[in-house]
């Protein structure tokens, strides 16, 4: 629907401007090094790759404009003429709610439009036509997140200046909640945070902001509405001995980087070769810790080695596809001198090791180095694909490993989780 809200208002109104910084902070209580993991699972997703009733398609006019809503080739797009500055929004025409106190919404968006300040973005725990909250982006590279209570917008965040956010390219605009406070996310990036208690539950919306006198173009995307998810019991079917529960599948996991220490448990089979890498550059407790996340679409199992996060897919045998993800704190110049380093070191520890292939990547938007190995281990063969990257003296290691009979079957999945990996910022 188009409501007759002048976006004009919070346009002006958000006249200080705060750029936001990648500032990588002290342990927080979520990354206190307790092993705990954090998992959203998917109560709906969108990426309109059919025709579907969720949202609207139908023409609206209203005070002689006009806006075109169509499905088609994988998006939704809305094609608007305006006569004044006025706030088009649909709301999901599902029976979804919004779940109260942890929640995460996303979805992308491409602005086409000649006007600087032309924004959309998401709108959620919305009550009702007066009452709900607006995060959006604008093509000048702006951020910020609003409440609309009873015909006046209050903003909650100041204008952030955005540093990962391209105006002609899709950009996804996220926001999760979690103990009172809302995160605000661009491309994966935290950009702000906020609390704010007016509103609860309620639905989930698009929005866009039309400028009197031109023809602008919305294009949305890939909708994402998670909950708090538990991991499932072992009646699930998924394999569980020795390891955490393993989530459900869909879930997006946010594990705490655990403590530099076995706690007397046996190396488990498959994972000699984190085993063997946890002992080049043991993680020590006087460094801090930085979140990060990675998105899983098939069923896993977790574990806990060391200085490494373990993700097995449960489609496979222990050790056959895995990733593993490493978070080192050192003086290496960049992604390549850390690769080589810890390479050089890695092939003293097993047999017949080489290096079949180096090359300059990218990882999360940033710098990277990959290099794919193989080397034998107490008599296994094993192939690995290791991409390191860098965030200021924060250095990750993100290792998929396994036997190379089931690197065929396996590769593309523990690309595409390796290539959903990415840093929270505070």
């Amino acid at each position: 629907m188009t409501k007759q809200i002048p976006v004009t208002i919070f346009r002006a109104a958000l006249s200080v401007v705060f750029v936001i910084t990648a500032v990588l902070s002290p342990v927080s209580a979520q990354t206190s090094g307790s092993g705990q993991i954090e998992v959203l699972n998917f109560i709906y997703r969108q990426d309109f790759s059919a025709k579907t009733a969720d949202w609207n398609q139908e023409r609206e006019y209203v005070d002689q404009s006009t806006i075109n809503y169509s499905i088609s080739e994988g998006v939704y797009q809305w094609e608007m003429a305006f006569t004044k500055d006025l706030l088009a929004f649909q709301i999901l025409n599902a029976d979804i709610e919004i779940p109260a106190d942890v929640f995460l919404v996303s979805a992308t968006i491409r602005i086409e439009s000649d006007v600087p300040e032309a924004d959309g973005g998401i709108l959620y725990n919305i009550q009702d036509e007066s009452h709900f909250y607006y995060a959006r982006v604008s093509r000048n590279g702006f951020a910020s997140a609003l409440a609309f209570e009873n015909g006046t917008w209050v903003p909650l965040t100041g204008d952030i200046q955005l540093f990962n956010f391209s105006p002609d390219e899709t950009n996804r605009i996220t926001v999760s909640k979690r103990g009172g406070v809302f995160d605000l996310l661009v491309n994966d990036f935290r950009v702000g945070s906020f609390s704010d208690d007016r509103y609860s539950g309620g639905a989930f919306g698009l929005a866009a902001g039309g400028s009197a006198g031109f023809h602008e173009v919305f294009v949305f995307d890939d909708i994402d509405i998670m909950e708090e998810g538990t991991f499932p019991s072992e009646a699930s079917g998924a394999s569980t001995e020795g390891a955490e529960d393993a989530p459900a599948s869909g879930s997006e996991v946010r594990p705490v980087i655990p403590e530099n220490e076995l706690n007397g448990e046996p190396i488990r089979p498959g994972m000699k070769p984190v085993a063997v890498m946890n002992t080049i550059y043991p993680l020590t407790s006087e460094f801090a810790n930085v979140n990060y996340a990675i998105r899983l679409k098939e069923d896993f199992s977790f574990y806990r080695e060391g200085n490494a996060s373990v993700f097995c897919l449960s489609a496979f045998e222990p050790g056959e596809a895995c990733l593993a993800i490493y978070q080192y704190h050192g003086v290496w110049s960049d992604p390549e001198s850390i690769c080589m380093d810890i390479m050089r070191a890695f092939s003293e520890k097993v047999e017949n090791f080489s290096i079949l292939h180096s090359q300059s990547s990218r990882l999360d938007g940033y710098p990277a180095y990959t290099a794919i190995t193989a080397f034998d281990l107490d008599g296994v063969s094993y192939q690995s694909v290791n991409t390191f990257t860098q965030i200021q003296q924060v250095f990750f290691q993100v290792m998929q490993y396994g036997r190379p009979e089931a690197r065929e079957a396996s590769a593309d999945l523990l690309k595409e989780i390796t290539e959903s990996f990415w840093i929270e910022y505070y």
